[in-house]
């Protein structure tokens, strides 16, 4: 049986894409392959699908999450770190047009979730488009001492500089989490280009 957790996800997410990923697509040139890291529940797969990406390849460590994912998507169910870390198949590095990981690095350990970054970049292809976020120190999360990661300023200047950003935005706001809980959001969202 599913766990009802992912159906209330979905409907309180619903289907309706990031806006970091509608902004990411926008520079992307060719739609052959896409890769969604820590996919949840598929709002974003299932845009860039209907967007006439070639392949989009979800992944995530719930299976739960993966089922509710239409047919003509590609589903996997691993971890992100199973997925990426290591990951030097014909099929991974400079594969991809576009690789997306949204709301979900910053549940891995910040050196993990660097790593990942680097082989998100080494899965491009040559003017292939990375697109994610992380929490920044300012986040409620982070202050409650939950286990997440965060960056400062002056980390993800490093990573817009190595990483080519073309877009980078820093906000701090009041919202609600997946579940509808009240919290105090500090996140950065990139963009980058394999040069």
């Amino acid at each position: 049986m599913a766990d009802p957790t992912w159906k209330q996800y979905f409907e309180n997410v619903g289907n309706k894409p990031n806006m970091l990923v509608e902004k990411a697509l926008a520079r992307v040139k060719l739609k052959r392959n896409a890769l969604d890291l820590g996919s949840g529940n598929g709002r974003d797969s299932i845009y860039l699908n209907s967007q006439g990406f070639e392949l989009v390849v979800a992944v995530d460590s719930s299976p739960d999450a993966t089922m509710w994912l239409p047919p003509g998507i590609a589903r996997k169910d691993k971890t992100i770190e199973d997925e990426v870390l290591g990951n030097v198949q014909v099929n991974f590095v400079g594969y991809y047009d576009l690789v997306i990981s949204m709301n979900s690095l910053f549940f891995l350990t910040k050196r993990t979730a660097v790593e990942v970054i680097s082989q998100m970049h080494k899965a491009l292809t040559r003017g292939g488009v990375m697109a994610f976020n992380v929490l920044g120190y300012g986040d409620q999360w982070v202050a409650d001492g939950k286990d997440v990661s965060a960056f400062d300023d002056h980390e993800i200047a490093a990573i817009e500089e190595t990483y080519h950003a073309v877009y980078s935005s820093k906000v701090t706001e009041a919202g609600t989490t997946a579940d509808g809980k009240p919290k105090i959001w500090q996140t950065y969202s990139l963009i980058c280009i394999k040069q």
